[in-house]
């Protein structure tokens, strides 16, 4: 179906989307990914959400297409909510849909009937939700983990193969043919053996999927879930009118709706057969000018669950509990201009909405979301929620505190971290075995999070090692040493005195990029020899920054042992410099790639370690902005000049791309180097700008992928795909977590907000004029000629600030405190104790 939008409601638990034409899907990636009502349009399986409202012989429904001729539809993609309204001369009805703030697994759907006649009217409104569950079962062309070179060989002879097709292909619609037959035919094949009963119980109806004999038990590693939950819709408002499970005799066989409810149930049914749907039918009176509200909860969980939730949500007003939850949950921030102000608003949101819980790992993920999840079915890669959750610990510090135990419990007692997960805790290799660059962006993570924070208590934590049934656990510490030693025993140091890159690093296509322009690349001996810039220089900032924290946590031999590692990388970074930047990585057998092609992904890296003299700095800076930055009207571009056998793939959409996660530290170094430049870049990023340049395409208006189409691309502002017929990402452009964290990092940086071991150093742009930005964890704010803020941390002790400032005044908690200068730095101490905010002011 052409012109499909859609919207993200989600709580710490649920996940749904929202779609313009006016049904919700829920997700639920508990057990492994799943969608219990999924959306085959081709197969009018349109997942529900909406209702259909009977007066007479007339039938108006909250779903777009069956709108009646000169009505008014409006929909409203809302922070935290789905509002549609209809109204016509008689009626009018708004329905609202939304997660409710927390970790409840529901959706609460409110519906408000007005009257709008001279008469009174006895209508009939039918609350429908499809059952329609798919869970993902795309197997892999790799093992589990297995160090294995097959899945990058496949990938790259099929590239060779499709690359020059591509060029004369044009995308279909949502979803890509390909994509859509792997996904609408496995929602048969992975429900093979499940069986299907539906239940009625009071006010409430249920479709239980289950297996009658699942080959392993609950808690055990599974490629599918055995024992999904079962899916449920309850009225808030009392008895109902009538119910129906039966997708037959509510729909006929054109899927219009015949608005019977005879109260069928279904028993042992096969799953991958059955024709179930879920509606409650509720009948009401109204008087001239009078409205009256239907409250209900769809969603999934048992009996016990179900009951807790109609207790609670009949207790309170859901909707309005829940926004002002959300309103108050989100950061207040005034920086730059409104629309900036307002979408970092947005964005935070967005950032704590697509957070999923997971059963097998008990804490919390924010994946990337978009294609990688919600079409392949599959967390990866593990690097990811590593960068989605720092702007995290400033915006909600438990969230992400959850997303470092569940990448900490994906560790073996090796220290390695898979690619990704997929299935019930089943590691997942995708086409990298063998990533390099895990731990370092764990390092990273953990420090700043325990320096952000003052939580060094979570250093002492006892977590599991992969897999759990093993019984094996680990302090944090624990697991960061297991991933320190991986690093330099496994990944390795190669024959340049540069971290090497086995399958990938960063950029997982990197070598199936390579080897389309040279088939007969020896991967093999990359993944032997192979070495990696963009490691090295990504470690040259890590390691200092992780050391401090060690340092500051008794383990001083280690952060020596740290330090000298570093020393050593950036003796061998230097060495890459060409005279114009540095090169991208080594192949083994002597070539070094990069000397003639400007890879984006290293520099900042090579900027924000420390390691380049002024000189160097600027003009590195300089060639950035003018090859890459100024390239683009988003963000700069990844890859300058392109190759040519990159270019036949639709413009080299992907390779050229415009990527979220590298231009957050580019913004970052920018500040370090050319503030002007950050503050440009950083506006050219958000949804505003990509409105503004590519207004003719919702890719990037209100979310986005992770990256997009350069301006040489076959279709620029939009977003890549892989194959003339299969989109990729692409098929599921928006709801990637790198759109929204993305953003939140660079402003944090621009901010100047930067944790240390023993506190914080703040040094806000100037470029930011007067601005104010305050999150769950930190308040900062600049007016004027006065600079203050404050904090809220989770640990106690002596917290150091050094703020870049001209004042000459120090207040602490409104009392004026000595203070030490520093350069151009102010540097005061305060106490802290646990969860009691700090406030600080220089003027």
């Amino acid at each position: 179906m052409a012109n499909e939008h859609w919207h993200l409601l989600g709580n710490d638990r649920i996940v749904a989307l929202a779609m313009n034409h006016g049904n919700v899907v829920i997700y639920s990636g508990e057990r492994g990914a799943k969608w219990y009502n999924y959306y085959q349009p081709r197969k009018r399986r349109l997942s529900g959400g909406y209702g259909f409202l009977k007066d007479g012989e007339t039938v108006l429904s909250t779903w777009y297409e069956q709108r009646p001729p000169g009505s008014e539809f409006k929909r409203i993609f809302g922070a935290g909510y789905y509002t549609k309204s209809l109204e016509t001369a008689d009626l009018k009805i708004e329905q609202t849909v939304l997660a409710p703030f927390g970790d409840d697994p529901c959706l609460v759907s409110r519906v408000t009937i007005e009257n709008l006649s001279d008469r009174g009217r006895d209508l009939e409104w039918f609350e429908f939700w499809d059952v329609n569950m798919l869970q993902f079962t795309m197997d892999e062309v790799s093992g589990e983990s297995g160090r294995t070179r097959s899945s990058l060989q496949f990938i790259s002879k099929v590239m060779i193969l499709l690359n020059r097709l591509a060029a004369k292909a044009d995308h279909p619609t949502f979803l890509s043919r390909v994509a859509a037959k792997m996904l609408e035919g496995g929602a048969s094949k992975n429900l093979k053996g499940f069986l299907l009963d539906t239940e009625h119980r009071g006010d409430a109806i249920l479709a239980r999927i289950y297996h009658p004999s699942p080959p392993v038990a609950k808690n055990e590693i599974a490629k599918v879930d055995y024992y999904p939950e079962p899916m449920f819709l309850v009225s808030l408002d009392g008895p109902i009118s009538g119910f129906e499970t039966r997708r037959a005799v509510f729909f006929d066989r054109k899927g219009d709706p015949r608005l019977r409810t005879e109260g069928g149930l279904i028993e042992e049914a096969r799953a991958n057969q059955a024709n179930a749907c879920l509606v409650i039918k509720q009948s009401i009176r109204l008087e001239p000018r009078q409205a009256k509200t239907l409250t209900f909860l769809a969603g999934y969980g048992d009996a016990t669950t179900l009951e807790a939730l109609q207790a609670k949500y009949r207790r309170l007003d859901p909707v309005r509990e829940s926004l002002s939850a959300w309103s108050q949950a989100l950061p207040r921030v005034s920086v730059l201009n409104e629309w900036v102000s307002r979408e970092m608003r947005w964005n935070a949101y967005y950032l704590k909405a697509l957070a999923t819980y997971d059963e097998y790992f008990n804490a919390c993920i924010i994946s990337q979301s978009c294609s990688y999840q919600y079409v392949l079915g599959m967390n990866i890669a593990a690097r990811d929620p590593l960068q989605h959750m720092l702007p995290m610990i400033y915006l909600h510090p438990p969230l992400a505190k959850e997303v470092l135990r569940y990448t900490l419990s994906e560790m073996d007692q090796r220290g390695f971290i898979p690619y990704g997960i997929k299935g019930v805790g089943r590691r997942t290799a995708g086409a990298t075995p063998f990533p390099s660059d895990t731990n370092l962006y764990l390092m990273l993570a953990a420090t700043e999070y325990v320096q952000a924070t003052r939580d060094f208590a979570f250093l002492e934590e006892e977590l599991p090692f992969y897999p759990r049934d093993r019984g094996e656990s680990g302090t944090v510490l624990e697991h960061l040493r297991r991933g320190w030693e991986h690093l330099f025993r496994d990944v390795g140091i190669g024959e340049h005195g540069l971290l090497k890159l086995r399958n990938s690093d960063w950029n997982d296509g990197f070598l199936v990029g390579l080897q389309t322009g040279e088939p007969g690349l020896d991967l093999a001996l990359v993944e032997e020899k192979g070495e990696s810039v963009l490691n090295t220089a990504l470690a040259t900032y890590v390691l200092p920054y992780f050391a401090g924290m060690l340092e500051r946590a008794g383990e001083t031999g280690w952060a020596e042992e740290v330090r000298d590692q570093a020393d050593k990388l950036r003796e061998a970074l230097l060495k890459q410099w060409n005279g114009r930047w540095f090169n991208r990585a080594g192949l083994g057998d002597g070539r070094m790639v990069g000397q003639d092609h400007l890879y984006l992904d290293l520099q900042p890296w090579a900027i924000l370690g420390a390691n380049l003299e002024p000189e160097m700095e600027r003009a590195l800076t300089e060639t950035l902005w003018t090859e890459l930055s100024a390239q683009s009207p988003l963000g700069a571009i990844s890859l300058w000049p392109l190759p040519e056998h990159l270019q036949l793939m639709s413009g080299g959409g992907a390779w050229a791309g415009v990527w979220y996660s590298l231009n957050a530290p580019l913004i970052w170094a920018y500040a370090k180097v050319n503030p002007p430049y950050a503050v440009e870049q950083f506006e050219r990023l958000t949804f505003h700008r990509h409105a503004e340049a590519y207004p003719e395409t919702w890719i990037g208006m209100w979310s986005g992928p992770d990256a997009y189409n350069g301006p040489t691309a076959k279709r620029p502002g939009e977003t890549w795909d892989l194959f003339p017929y299969f989109g990729w990402m692409s098929d599921f452009p928006v709801m990637c977590s790198h759109a929204h964290a993305c953003p939140w990092f660079a402003l944090l940086k621009l901010a100047g907000i930067q944790p240390a071991a023993d506190g914080y150093v703040i040094a806000p742009l100037l470029g930011l004029g007067d601005f104010k930005i305050e999150t769950e964890l930190i308040h900062l704010y600049r007016k004027g000629n006065a600079l203050g803020g404050s904090l809220r941390p989770l640990g106690d002790g002596d917290v150091w600030f050094r703020v870049r400032s001209e004042g000459n005044q120090v207040e602490v908690g409104g009392r004026r405190v000595t203070f030490q200068r520093e350069g151009e730095f102010i540097v005061f101490p305060v106490h802290a104790q646990a969860m009691e905010p700090l406030d600080w002011k220089i003027d």
